[in-house]
C-alpha cells in the first residue's frame, strides 16, 4: 500500500475503530483528520 497520507488516515481510522468496538451503542470515530503541514491535510471518512 502506498503510504500517502489518505492512506496513513484510513489505517488509524481502521485501527481505531477496531480497538474501540466495544464502545456503548452509538458511539463511533465518524472520521480522521491527518495533517501533513500546517495548511495541508488528509482527511478519511469511510463512504465520503
Amino acid at each position: 500500500m502506498n503510504p500517502s497520507a489518505e492512506n496513513v488516515a484510513r489505517y488509524f481510522y481502521d485501527e481505531v475503530t477496531r480497538q474501540l468496538k466495544d464502545l456503548p451503542p452509538g458511539a463511533r470515530v465518524t472520521d480522521v483528520i491527518l495533517w501533513e503541514t500546517d495548511t495541508s491535510r488528509a482527511q478519511y471518512r469511510p463512504g465520503a
